[in-house]
């Protein structure tokens, strides 16, 4: 098993190649440096203040996944079962 240590120096590289590579989506907020969903939701209601006023139409869905990863049975995720 992976120690706490070995997990986070996977990540930090993991992390580096996503970077370096572009393979990581513009859009993409949340457990990346400097963008966080703090500063998305800002940008995102710009551009729909935006369109509005322009004459657009904005049409969203929310999902919210927090409370479905407390029903996850995280023991089947892990076993190698």
């Amino acid at each position: 098993m992976f120690q706490q240590t070995d997990r986070i120096v996977l990540l930090a590289i993991m992390m580096n190649y996503l970077l370096a590579n572009n393979l990581l989506s513009t859009k993409q907020y949340g457990f990346i440096k400097n963008r966080s969903t703090s500063l998305q939701l800002p940008q995102i209601m710009d551009k729909w203040t935006e369109y509005l006023e322009y004459g657009g139409q904005v049409d969203m869905m929310y999902n919210d996944f927090e409370k479905s990863f407390d029903k996850v049975p995280h023991k089947k995720l892990i076993s190698n079962k």
